[in-house]
C-alpha cells in the first residue's frame, strides 16, 4: 500500500503490509478480503408440454468456481521476512551482490519460520506472485434451455439455447496472463539504460512485483438447431438364394 509502514514488522520497507494474527491495518488477516457470496446454486427442470409425450422443454443453470493454483499460495509465505527473495537486474557473476549494490542475504534462514517484530529485510525484495487484496475466486455461470419435438415417422427435432458467463477470471482486462506488474520501470527519453533500471522502478526499494488479479469477464452463447431421423435396419437379412445347374 503506497505510503504505508508496517507495524507488525517496523523494519519492513515502506509500502509493504502484512496479514496474519497481528495483521497491519489496511491488510486483511488472510491477505485477501473475505467474500461470503461464493455460493454455487444449481437448478434443472424438464416438462412435458403435450399429452402425447412428443414435445418437451428442459433447462438448467448453475454457478461453478475454480480454486487458484496451489503454487500461488506458496509464494505468499515465500517472501521476506519468512524467506529472503532478492531481485537483481544488472550485475556480474563474479560478485553479483556487491556489483548490484545489494547486501548478500546468505547465510540466511529460509523458513519455515515466524520471525518477531525485529526481523530484518534484504534490499530489492521481489514478489513473484502476490494476491490482490480484493481477489475473487473465478466464477462461471452456465445455463441452457432446450425444446424437443418428435414429429413421428422417426423424425426428431431439437432447438437449444446455451451459454455461460465467466466473472473474476484470472487477468487484468488488458493483461490476460493473470499477473499485473505493479513495479514497472518508467521510461525516460534519452536517459533510460539497462544500468539504471532499478532507479527507474515505481518502487525503487523493490524488484519484480507480480499481482494475481481477477479482473476479466467473459460471455459466450450459442443457439443450436438439429434434426435427426432414425433408420430401421434389419439386423439379419435373409441369405441370398441361387440355383445352379450343370
Amino acid at each position: 500500500m503506497p505510503g504505508a509502514q508496517s507495524t507488525r514488522y517496523p523494519n519492513a520497507p515502506q509500502d509493504l503490509l502484512f496479514g496474519g494474527k497481528n495483521n497491519d491495518a489496511g491488510c486483511p488477516a488472510s491477505s485477501i478480503y473475505n467474500n461470503l457470496s461464493n455460493i454455487g446454486p444449481r437448478v434443472g427442470f424438464a416438462y412435458q408440454l403435450t399429452a402425447d409425450g412428443k414435445t418437451s422443454i428442459r433447462g438448467g443453470a448453475g454457478y461453478y468456481y475454480q480454486a487458484p493454483n496451489g503454487v500461488a499460495f506458496e509464494d505468499v509465505v515465500g517472501v521476506p521476512p519468512f524467506a529472503p527473495i532478492v531481485s537483481i537486474s544488472n550485475t556480474n557473476f563474479t560478485n553479483p551482490y556487491t556489483a548490484a549494490g545489494v547486501t548478500n542475504p546468505f547465510p540466511g534462514s529460509f523458513g519455515p519460520i515466524d520471525p518477531g517484530a525485529t526481523a530484518t529485510f534484504p534490499q530489492d525484495i521481489a514478489f513473484t506472485q502476490i494476491f490482490d487484496r480484493h481477489f475473487r475466486l473465478p466464477q462461471i455461470l452456465t445455463y441452457n434451455l432446450t425444446f424437443e419435438h418428435d414429429f413421428g415417422s422417426s423424425l426428431f427435432m431439437r432447438l437449444e439455447y446455451a451459454g455461460n458467463h465467466g466473472a473474476h477470471l484470472g487477468g487484468t482486462g488488458d493483461q490476460e496472463a493473470g499477473l499485473l506488474q505493479l513495479n514497472p520501470s518508467v521510461y525516460i527519453p534519452g536517459q533510460s539504460t539497462e544500468s539504471n533500471i532499478q532507479s527507474r522502478l515505481l518502487y525503487p526499494n523493490y524488484g519484480f512485483i507480480g499481482s494475481i488479479n481477477s479482473g476479466v469477464n467473459l460471455s459466450l452463447i450459442h443457439i443450436w438447431i438439429s434434426a435427426s431421423r432414425s433408420l430401421s435396419l434389419e439386423p439379419n437379412p435373409p441369405a441370398a438364394r441361387g440355383e445352379f445347374r450343370s
